[in-house]
């Protein structure tokens, strides 16, 4: 099976959630990228603006890594460009499966495409789900961005707000299921079209995929269909880095 875990890690701008610039080191990839090597798993990290000193020292048969000229010039943020870069890569470059992870939080513990968990459930999507807050409605910083892009909607009210929260941290799935989630993730991205000023101005971080994600999650793709939790990932936040029965831990 032609399988890959891929991630991005840009720093020529300011990261939406921390404020600032993430270091252009080898160092905050260096967890996600030794689990994958150790899993003995193939990657592909997306990255804008490392030396060519560190490319050439930690590419390998196992991991790729791919430079993103397009970046630094786009409007959006990093959290949503990817999903953008993903749609467009893997269009033209297609794997049986794909699993799209944060790379500073993320690390992987067990091997997913190997385990009969993953293969019986072939028509599933593999998506983080947050556990505290338990919904979207009582978590402030979602719904901040909630009422920015889907103010009013009443889809959105009746479906999504009483929902248990998704994380786009972990996404993944077959080929068929990864590509249509990443294009309906990038399809309403461009449609809303973020405005970093107009997210300043409401007092919220320059980033909206969450809710796009919650929100294609429960009226796009079919509930049932998806799977959370163990085996997928340790419990978001709990920082259960000693777990070895799951797929991949998230901070």
């Amino acid at each position: 099976m032609n399988n890959i875990i891929t991630s991005c890690f840009f720093t020529s701008k300011n990261d939406p959630q921390r404020f600032s610039r993430l270091p252009n080191t080898f160092d905050p990839i260096k967890a996600w990228y030794d689990s994958i090597m150790e899993a003995g798993l193939n990657g592909i990290l997306f990255y804008d603006d490392f030396d060519d000193e560190i490319i050439s020292k930690y590419s390998n048969d196992n991991i790729k890594f791919i430079k993103d000229t397009t970046y630094k010039d786009q409007p959006f943020s990093a959290i949503e460009h990817r999903w953008i870069l993903y749609k467009e890569y893997f269009k033209n470059n297609p794997y049986d499966n794909i699993f799209a992870t944060d790379c500073t939080d993320v690390v992987v513990k067990a091997d997913p495409f190997n385990d009969i968990k993953f293969t019986i459930n072939q028509d599933s999507f593999f998506i983080g789900k947050e556990n505290e807050p338990k919904t979207n409605r009582v978590n402030g910083w979602m719904m901040n961005q909630f009422n920015y892009c889907y103010e009013n909607n009443k889809e959105v009210e009746g479906m999504v707000l009483d929902q248990p929260v998704m994380n786009c941290g972990i996404v993944g799935g077959n080929y068929e299921n990864f590509m249509s989630i990443a294009t309906l993730m990038s399809n309403e991205i461009l449609r809303i079209n973020p405005k970093e000023e107009e997210c300043k101005a409401r007092k919220m971080s320059f980033t909206v995929d969450m809710c796009i994600l919650n929100y294609i999650c429960y009226t796009k793709l079919n509930n049932s269909n998806i799977i959370s939790g163990e085996p997928v990932h340790s419990l978001y936040k709990s920082y259960e880095e000693t777990r070895d029965d799951v797929w991949f831990i998230h901070k």
